[in-house]
């Protein structure tokens, strides 16, 4: 394990950042002057893997599994893959053309192509799921080059004003079949190939989530909110 002293001279829109940061804090002094303004920001840190640069590629940590999904765990997944369009719409009607362009850390995906790239994945999110019901001993999700579709002109130019809408639309089919699910329904599994794991229908549905909070945390960390 390895401690570090850090000083930081940061901005409000940056602060999140820091804060949450995954190490354990040993001391932590901050001259708050206002919420805009700079703050010279001390920290000790105890760490072993985790760098700032880890935070701005995980801005929420990755994907950690539940282990045992409850029912009232599932409805509050239910809930928030409801809930995160309208997440996505209030940061979209904020975009400007300049922060369209915008990235989260250099040679990342701009801002219009993660609007683009969550709704395309969240449709094939719910394909797997249905396949998953559908299908007796689904082996194989559905397979995309997420990297070379964000590179097609369509993901870097067209409206995210599209793509908020047809995320609207896929989530608010998801949260449909998700809260009608049986708890055996919930325990199929199928094989992600992302992942090139197995996953359980509820695992899905909080990977679903995690996927879109995980983002948008990038197109915060882009456009300074």
């Amino acid at each position: 394990m390895i401690c570090t002293k850090i000083t930081h001279k940061i901005t409000a829109s940056t602060r999140r950042l820091i804060y949450g940061y995954n190490s354990r804090v040993l001391h932590d002094k901050a001259l708050y002057r206002s919420s805009t303004e700079p703050i010279i920001f001390t920290r000790h840190f105890c760490h072993s893997m985790t760098t700032l640069t880890d935070t701005v590629r995980y801005p929420i940590g990755p994907w950690v599994d539940k282990g045992t999904y409850s029912a009232d765990l599932v409805q509050r997944l239910v809930e928030r893959i409801s809930i995160l369009p309208e997440e996505y719409q209030t940061v979209a009607d904020r975009c400007s053309d300049e922060d369209l362009r915008r990235q989260y850390r250099a040679g990342s995906w701009t801002v219009q192509q993660l609007f683009h790239h969550v709704a395309d994945t969240h449709l094939m999110h719910f394909m797997r799921l249905k396949n998953a019901l559908s299908t007796p001993e689904p082996t194989i999700g559905v397979i995309a080059d997420v990297n070379a579709w964000a590179a097609l002109d369509e993901a870097q130019t067209a409206p995210i004003q599209s793509s908020v809408t047809m995320l609207r639309g896929t989530h608010q089919r998801i949260a449909y079949l998700a809260g009608h699910l049986t708890p055996d329904q919930l325990d199929i599994t199928y094989f992600h190939p992302p992942r090139q794991r197995n996953l359980s229908l509820a695992q899905a549905l909080d990977i679903i989530v995690w996927h879109a909070e995980h983002h948008l945390g990038h197109i915060r960390l882009a456009m300074s909110l």
